[in-house]
């Protein structure tokens, strides 16, 4: 559809001009407002703004279809009217920078969360920070879970002072919405709906080859920010104890290594911890 752009390139005098035509070009493609760009015609020279327009509705509604597989639970709570009405404005704003469209899409949280319209569903900002997520820790390198004979190689007392390395792939959504309820709707609408008044976290891992998300009350997900900050062992055990009386060390531990939310840990013999004789160091591992 660009006509006689074979040889643009031969020419170090023709370079600026070709950039000049090819972001033209790209900017049309994604603003209907902006008339066809110089150079797209029949083979008579004459302008062809059907046919550019053809394309153009084309590579859109790609764009479009690329978005909604990146954030199906968005598109479901929205409805496809909705959705497709926000994701043209975004393709518009937000057009592809790279050939990797694995990528597409990474400032969507950030656009939902600037855009007026959207101001009165701010659970939405939320939904969507998890399914990017969701697609970093899909789309991540591997990495091998630290297993739990590893940790028992420690001696309780060097157990409370071990700090852990993230898994790649590990995320911690924080909210005060249901934003595991809401993030399930990329599977199906819920038929009794949901309580907007629940807080939920969600915890994203990949510990081999499938993503897995674990939903996480305040206590559990204030271990869980601990540990991925660095925080020692000890330390989020004892901070997680006073935050209530029904946090279960064990099973806090439990869920760190079946999550596979970390990768290596070791000891920190620099810092204090908060959990210190040795039968509450033996009480933490009742239950792993």
């Amino acid at each position: 559809m660009i006509r006689n752009s074979k040889n643009i390139t031969n020419s170090k005098e023709a370079a600026p001009n070709y950039i000049i035509r090819t972001s033209q070009f790209s900017s049309a493609l994604l603003n209907p407002d902006l008339e066809t760009p110089k150079g797209v015609g029949e083979k008579d020279g004459t302008p062809a703004p059907k046919r550019f327009g053809v394309y153009r509705n084309n590579v859109v509604v790609s764009l479009i279809e690329a978005l909604k597989a990146a954030y199906p639970s968005i598109a479901n709570i929205m409805g496809e009217k909705n959705f497709q009405q926000i994701a043209r404005f975004y393709v518009s704003e937000h057009p592809p920078r790279s050939a990797m469209m694995q990528i597409f899409g990474s400032e969507f949280p950030q656009f939902i969360e600037n855009l007026p319209p959207l101001k009165n569903a701010p659970f939405l900002v939320d939904v969507a920070r998890a399914e990017k997520a969701w697609l970093k820790a899909y789309h991540t390198h591997d990495a091998k879970p630290l297993n739990l004979e590893t940790l028992r190689k420690f001696s309780p007392e060097e157990t409370m002072q071990l700090t852990f390395t993230t898994h790649p792939a590990s995320h911690l959504i924080k909210s005060k919405y249901p934003v595991n309820d809401l993030f399930d709707f990329r599977n199906e609408k819920p038929e009794n709906g949901v309580d907007m008044q629940m807080s939920q976290h969600l915890l994203i891992t990949r510990p081999h080859l499938s993503v897995f998300t674990t939903a996480l009350n305040n206590t559990y997900a204030n271990f869980f920010d601990l540990i991925l900050r660095g925080e020692t062992l000890g330390n989020a055990i004892g901070t997680s104890l006073k935050m209530s009386d029904e946090f279960d060390a064990g099973q806090a531990i439990s869920l760190l290594i079946q999550t596979g939310a970390v990768t290596s840990t070791k000891v920190n013999t620099n810092l204090d911890t908060k959990v210190h004789t040795k039968t509450q160091i033996q009480n933490n591992f009742k239950h792993t």
